[in-house]
C-alpha cells in the first residue's frame, strides 16, 4: 500500500457525500486532512475504483525527500 494525495477540485468545500465515500471504502486508510486535500493509504486498485466515483477529485503519488546530511565532516 502506498500513500497519495487526493485533492478536492471543486468549487467551496467537499460534500458530506464524497467523504463518506472515501471513509467507507476498505484497505483504505485517511492519514491527514488539510483544507481540501487528504492524504490517504491505499492500494492502487481502489484508488482507481474511488475516483471514477468522485468526478471532482485530483490525485498525486505522495513524494517523500531525503533531508540532506548537515553534520561537518572530518578528512
Amino acid at each position: 500500500m502506498k500513500n497519495f494525495l487526493i485533492r478536492f477540485m471543486g468549487i467551496g468545500k467537499p460534500t458530506q457525500k464524497d467523504i463518506e465515500k472515501i471513509e467507507a471504502e476498505k484497505n483504505l486508510r485517511i492519514l491527514d486532512s488539510v483544507g481540501k486535500t487528504l492524504r490517504i493509504e491505499t492500494d492502487q486498485t481502489t484508488l482507481n475504483r474511488l475516483l471514477t466515483q468522485l468526478k471532482d477529485w485530483g490525485l498525486q503519488q505522495e513524494r517523500v525527500y531525503p533531508l540532506p546530511t548537515t553534520r561537518k565532516r572530518f578528512e
